[in-house]
């Protein structure tokens, strides 16, 4: 299917143009556990907003990260 990711670990689909992600969505995108993106996106370096009470990632962040682990 063209514009989607294939489902994760989770069975989470997450849109190509998405850019918010959901803590689930982006554990699912980075193939980790909601529970260690949670626990860990601090020490790791990835930059987290607050919606509320939940945690939300940009895709675009996320990518930059990786891009940056691969260096």
């Amino acid at each position: 299917m063209q514009g989607t990711h294939p489902p994760g670990e989770f069975g989470i689909n997450i849109s190509a143009s998405r850019d918010i992600l959901t803590t689930d969505e982006a554990a699912a995108y980075l193939a980790k556990s909601p529970s260690y993106m949670r626990n860990n996106c601090r020490q790791l370096g990835i930059k987290t907003y607050k919606v509320g009470k939940q945690l939300r990632f940009r895709r675009s962040e996320l990518d930059q990260w990786l891009d940056d682990q691969c260096r």
